[in-house]
């Protein structure tokens, strides 16, 4: 969420092109020093042939004061 003016809007929404659930997505969690990135990880996750080798899911986040609804997918790193 972002303050826009007087209102709390909902500015993005981290997800990653697979189910999340299974992997454990969002079991980790960093935002840099000045919100910038987020770092995201998955303990769990498939990597090629490999059952939960892990992965960490590294997003830019809009940093406009007042942003458009809108999905972010992320760079993955393996």
């Amino acid at each position: 969420f972002r303050r826009c003016g007087n209102t709390w809007l909902e500015g993005m929404h981290l997800q990653t092109d697979e189910d999340p659930y299974p992997y454990g997505f969002g079991l980790a969690v960093s935002l840099s020093d000045d919100g910038t990135i987020a770092l995201i990880g998955a303990p769990f996750a498939k990597v090629g042939d490999n059952q939960k080798q892990g992965a960490a899911y590294f997003f830019p986040i809009e940093t406009s004061p007042c942003p458009e609804n809108s999905i972010y997918l992320p760079l993955i790193l393996r």
